[in-house]
């Protein structure tokens, strides 16, 4: 039998005929590291299936070897051989053995379709359990190696942390804490040797005039004359971000060029696709799966689930990784700034929790997205390098582990109590009688939203399980529902995660940047209950009876933490001064939070304690203090953004309430709105009441479907409506006698609704209804609405059954332009729009009114209630 390399969950089944009830089936593995000192022969063993006791004939045997249980079998080893350091790593599956016990007599067997899956050969044509020193030598000059889906690099675990360039200097790059840049070419090879000095691997493609004109004989294809080799520290060959499905034949040409000219280096290929990632996974060692997920209505939970999905469809033991969102979705910005809108702003938590979200995906790499420089001085760069920069310390301290994890499960957690801060108003601690009625308003809105936050939370806290070389990996993570918007506090007291699986011999290890802090652990049934008494958004947990490993972390610790301490105070500073600075706008256009003066000044005091810290060199104390400064802002930027869209049905209602920093743009456009004198009731889109199918193909209604062979779809009007005689139907089934697809790439139906003129500088308010009859299955993205000027990343979005809902969105038009709605059904399952309407209106300006409305508090923004059918997220049916 052709070895197999080690996967987990590789079955093997066996058919066998026989009189005889006994009998089993059982896998041997060899661990090419190691000799037995028994025998002085590779060490094996055996690993035993399901003990069939059946009676008939014909019986169907199976062995599966699970993570748990081949870890057992090498605990025993290590007991019995007394090999405590042995490297069991890189097990191969050599041998499927049929074994049972033989009475006295003659007996006949009959053996049939003996299966293995999943079955990954290994690439040499015999098993190599000891190579020779000349073939332990043979390897590519970049030292580069791929176990599968575990990555080293001069054999040592490797964890990409990259980066596209755009002009950093190498030394800006290595402060940053990259291992990997991704450079648009090769022709630069003086910087290539300053990132090789300072650690600092590059990915790149070479241009397609280079490739047609290569010599195939020789390594100066690339650059031509002049240069006759490749840089010393290329780790790969970038194929693309972001290809298509329809551009994988084109990129299958590419690999296998690339392939023939690289024949003697045989260096990775690399390259971040948005579809079909199993056959795009066949060709690329590297598989990238990405896609913009903050200030959309696609959840962090959603994120990871979608991640995880990418993973499932992979071929097994695919090497994954991710571009991880540092900047505002470039069709959005482009808008804004083309509007004079106020940029969309990435709030540095978000960027933490989406790579913890990828971690707990099992992404064994990690790209920061952006296309601008590190080295622009703006304020959202400054966020952004300090978060990178804290980020890549806790990954390279954590990459021992990451780069030789396997992602095993998920656990939920819970947190006894989460922090309270005494600040002021929203504690009922009112310390002067004016201003009531704006204090009671203030409190009543915060006792709704721990209600609603106490009901969402248990589906919030999830602890990802990663068993490593080292240990187990904790990466407890709170998925907070709407922080792709605005984060949360997101911060609790003595979270308690019971782990299974695990040595009772083990200690829980919280690992930080200024600090490994052993955690109290208690042995339950089945496993064992660790504590961490302060959770703050993301954690690294690990488990290990390695004590050796935990030194050699925490010599590291020390080397990283005034770097760590540096970066934190930095960050809070500046979080500080912008919270600070859009706060004052926010009271100015009249949304005040009574709790905010408190807020500030504790988060000042904190922040004073912090600098205090890092002067004495406490530098544990500096980075606790730092977070509570930002767990503070975030409390006062998640009341203003509540407030905001509360009487909203969706986040992304409005183009404003994407971020924090934009929301002084949303109240100006509510304010807009309020000096409104015309009829926002007319109706441009004549044919949105799904009543005339004639009256809508006249007017350029577009029904659209894709080409899943397995799914049948459709788009139709339907006499079940909400209102009038019809609705539009859209629903997806798959084909008789064929199983729901698990995965969907191509959206099987949608529809679009015709063009209709808008002009500039009128506000259009986009409404409509929506039933979900059955849950949309196959694709993440359900059941999706969008126009055409807010883009796909401004899609509504809905995916579990409900009645009739009522959804809205409101544009500001820049210019003279045309508008359209697309509706689409991503997955099988089905919906029903109805009662679609575009009104829009044109604002008067404050020196056309006649009769000015005061200005009053009390009344500035109560125009909401005269909105058409505007109702808040929390009441509509």
């Amino acid at each position: 039998m052709t070895p197999f390399r080690y996967v987990e969950g590789f079955t093997a089944s066996l058919w066998v005929h026989s009189s005889l009830a006994q009998g089993e089936l059982k896998t041997r593995i060899v661990f090419p590291n190691l000799k037995d000192p028994r025998s002085g022969k590779p060490l094996s063993i055996r690993i035993a299936g399901e003990h069939n006791k059946s009676k008939k004939p014909w019986k169907k045997l199976t062995c599966t070897i699970s993570e748990r249980k081949l870890s057992a079998r090498i605990r025993e080893l290590r007991k019995l051989l007394n090999l405590p350091d042995a490297d069991f790593r890189n097990p191969k599956i050599t041998s499927v053995v049929f074994e049972v016990a033989l009475p006295v007599g003659t007996r006949e067997f009959s053996f049939d379709e003996l299966e293995c899956n999943p079955a990954v050969p290994v690439t040499s044509s015999r098993l190599q359990v000891f190579p020779s020193s000349a073939e332990q030598n043979a390897q590519t000059t970049s030292g580069v190696e791929f176990r599968l889906d575990r990555l080293s690099v001069h054999d040592r675990p490797f964890f990409p942390r990259m980066i596209a360039y755009h002009g950093e200097s190498p030394q800006t790059l290595k402060d940053l804490g990259m291992n990997v840049v991704w450079v648009p070419d090769l022709t630069r090879p003086h910087f290539f040797r300053e990132l090789e000095n300072r650690g600092i691997w590059v990915v790149a493609r070479p241009s397609q005039s280079a490739l047609n004109s290569a010599n195939h004989n020789s390594s100066d294809w690339l650059f031509g004359s002049g240069h006759r080799s490749l840089p010393a520290n290329l780790l790969a060959w970038y194929g693309g971000t972001k290809i298509p499905t329809k551009d994988k034949k084109k990129f299958i040409e590419w690999v296998s060029t690339i392939k023939r000219l690289d024949r003697f280096d045989n260096r990775p290929m690399m390259a971040d696709v948005t579809g079909d990632a199993r056959v795009f996974s066949r060709y690329v060692s590297m598989l990238g799966v990405s896609r913009p997920v903050l200030n959309t209505s696609f959840s962090l939970r959603e994120y990871r689930d979608w991640l995880k999905e990418r993973r499932r469809i992979a071929r097994p033991g695919s090497f994954l990784w991710t571009w991880v969102q540092t900047e505002a979705i470039s069709h959005t910005a482009v808008r804004r700034q083309q509007a004079g809108h106020t940029p969309v702003f990435i709030e540095p938590e978000q960027i933490r929790l989406q790579v913890y979200i990828a971690l707990s995906a099992g992404c064994k790499g990690i790209g920061f997205w952006k296309t601008d420089s590190f080295e622009e001085n703006s304020l959202q760069s400054k966020e952004r390098n300090s978060i990178i920069e804290i980020l890549n310390l806790e990954l390279k301290l954590l990459e021992p582990l990451l780069a030789t994890g396997d992602l095993q499960s998920s656990a939920p957690f819970s947190l006894q109590g989460q922090f309270t801060q005494k600040i002021g108003q929203r504690r009922l601690d009112f310390r002067t009688n004016s201003r009531e009625k704006e204090q009671r308003t203030a409190l009543l809105k915060a006792r709704q939203d721990r209600y609603r936050n106490k009901k969402q939370l248990p589906g919030e806290l999830q602890a990802a399980m990663i068993r490593t070389d080292y240990g187990m990996l904790l990466l407890p993570v709170w998925y907070r529902t709407d922080a792709q918007f605005v984060p949360d506090q997101m911060a609790g007291s003595n979270a308690s995660i019971t782990v299974h699986g695990v040595s009772e011999s083990a200690s829980a290890w919280q690992i930080t940047t200024t600090g490994i802090h052993n955690l109290k652990r208690v042995r339950v049934t089945g496993g064992i209950q660790i504590t961490i008494p302060k959770f703050e958004q993301t954690a690294a947990i690990l488990l290990t009876s390695d004590r050796k490993f935990v030194r050699r972390l925490q010599r590291k610790v020390l080397q990283t933490a005034e770097k760590s301490a540096r970066a934190y105070l930095r960050l809070a500073k500046l979080k500080f001064r912008r919270v600070q600075k859009v706060d004052r706008e926010l009271r100015k256009l009249g949304s005040i939070q009574p709790d905010a003066p408190h807020i500030l000044a504790k988060a000042y005091r904190h922040l004073q304690i912090a600098e205090s810290s890092q002067n004495r060199s406490d530098f544990s104390e500096t980075r606790e203090n730092c977070i509570n400064v930002m767990q503070l802002l975030r409390i006062l930027q998640r009341a203003h953004w509540r407030d905001a869209v509360r009487k909203l049905s969706s986040p992304l209602t409005s183009p404003h309430t994407l971020c924090f920093q934009t929301l002084p743009d949303h109240w100006r456009m509510l304010a807009k709105l309020g000096r409104s004198k015309q009829n926002i009731e007319k109706n441009i889109l004549e044919t949105g009441d799904f009543e005339d199918i004639n009256a809508m193909v006249e007017e350029g209604w577009k029904h659209l479907q894709g080409n899943n062979s397995n799914v049948r779809a459709t788009a139709e009007l339907h006499p079940t409506s909400r209102q009038g005689k019809y609705s539009l139907r859209m629903v997806a089934i798959p084909r008789t006698g064929v199983d729901p697809p698990e995965f969907l790439t191509e959206v099987p139906v949608s529809v679009k609704t015709p063009n209709v003129a808008v002009e500039k500088g009128q506000i259009v308010y986009i409404s409509g209804w929506i039933r979900v009859t059955s849950t949309v299955i196959g694709n993440q993205d359900g059941v999706m609405l969008f126009d055409n000027l807010g883009g796909v990343e401004s899609a509504l979005r809905w995916k579990y059954p409900a009645g009739w809902q009522y959804f809205e969105l409101i544009r500001e038009i820049p210019k003279d332009d045309e508008l359209n709605l697309t509706m689409r059904l991503t997955g099988i399952g089905e919906v029903q729009f109805d009662d679609l309407r575009i009104r829009p209106q044109k604002p008067l300006s404050l020196s056309d009114r006649t009769n000015p409305e005061p200005k009053s508090e009390s009344n500035r923004f109560n125009f909401l209630n005269r909105l058409p059918k505007f109702r808040s997220r929390t009441n509509r049916k």
